[in-house]
């Protein structure tokens, strides 16, 4: 499939009438390239015309001097106003799917939208929908991102990696090549439809709601279970300052020592989760990403304390509403 013809069929799955799908794309095709290109394709990178004109050609772009792709810059802006886009058509489509009538649909739907936008959902997302395949990448960032892919982050470079990535995230380079491709992707479809309607800002919108839909349909979890939304971390940090309400000060809990990290470079990061009050190691285990070590960690400390810690768990609940019961926190 060229690459007119994967954002045409794009254009299809938002909604746009057909006779209108073309002339969005021919109007707009620097933006839509532009939404692919991240800023390690570098024109100048390339010894001669011939090699940049054969990856150009699935683009429909042929360029006579290097100079000219000076006009499809990284999609880096379009990603921050992408991300904004997308944060507000899934804040909506939540909230139509599951309305709020209380306190506890309010709570469980801000979980649920903290992780529907995040890398993670929105990375499978676009690799769901073939995105990869049209970056516009460095060969060198290409190689580096199928190893990721491939689990093989012992070969990762990540002395050239730091440049195009945050340190946290460099080793999470594929998923975030398709995260920012997906939020740029976005912005140009908004941007591109009302720049053909001659509107400021309505009818994109509209589009991108449509075509954000189906990422709903497509979770691995449910956005009204709590159990499943919430940060497994954020459950770990809860049940810790139950215990702690109860042998100590409510006021003067501290939980920066949840976790400690080994950090190792081109290898997976170990991380212990330590029980606040003993000290003892309750979780050991390793993940690709600090994040995922965290979580990884989390979930094996949680099922820990529920089991071992249940009768310290409820006393320090019962402490804890009764601190904030005396102190009129409630």
């Amino acid at each position: 499939m060229s690459f007119e013809d994967f954002i045409i069929h794009h254009l299809e799955l938002a909604g746009v009438s057909k006779e209108h799908r073309k002339p969005i794309f021919l109007e707009n095709k620097e933006k839509f390239i532009r939404a692919f290109t991240h800023k390690s394709f570098n024109p100048y990178d390339f010894k001669n015309i011939y090699a940049i004109n054969r990856i150009l050609l699935p683009y429909g772009i042929k360029v006579a001097d290097s100079s000219e792709l000076a006009k499809f810059p990284s999609y880096e802006t379009m990603e921050f106003k992408g991300d904004l886009y997308l944060k507000t058509v899934h804040g909506k489509i939540l909230a139509d799917r599951y309305p709020v009538s209380g306190a506890m649909d309010q709570q469980r739907l801000t979980f649920a939208f903290q992780r529907l936008i995040s890398e993670k959902v929105y990375s499978n997302e676009a690799e769901r929908l073939g995105f990869f395949q049209y970056i516009l990448m460095s060969d060198k960032v290409q190689q580096q991102a199928l190893l990721w892919k491939e689990g093989k982050i012992d070969q990762l470079d990540n002395a050239f990696l730091v440049k195009y990535w945050r340190k946290g995230a460099r080793e999470a380079i594929y998923k975030k090549l398709l995260e920012d491709t997906l939020e740029s992707f976005a912005c140009a479809l908004v941007e591109s439809v009302d720049a053909y309607t001659k509107s400021i800002f309505g009818p994109g919108m509209a589009m991108l709601y449509r075509w954000g839909m189906p990422l709903l349909d497509n979770l691995s979890f449910d956005p009204t279970n709590l159990a499943e939304t919430k940060a497994k971390g954020m459950v770990l940090k809860e049940l810790w300052e139950d215990i702690y309400s109860n042998k100590f000060e409510f006021a003067k809990l501290k939980n920066e020592d949840m976790f400690i990290m080994n950090k190792v470079p081109g290898k997976p990061i170990q991380i212990f989760a330590i029980d606040p009050i003993t000290k003892d190691v309750i979780a050991r285990t390793s993940g690709l990403t600090e994040k995922e070590a965290r979580a990884k960690a989390a979930e094996i400390a949680v099922a820990w304390l529920l089991k071992w810690k249940s009768k310290e768990i409820e006393a320090g609940k019962n402490a804890k509403k009764e601190y904030k019961k005396t102190h009129g926190l409630v």
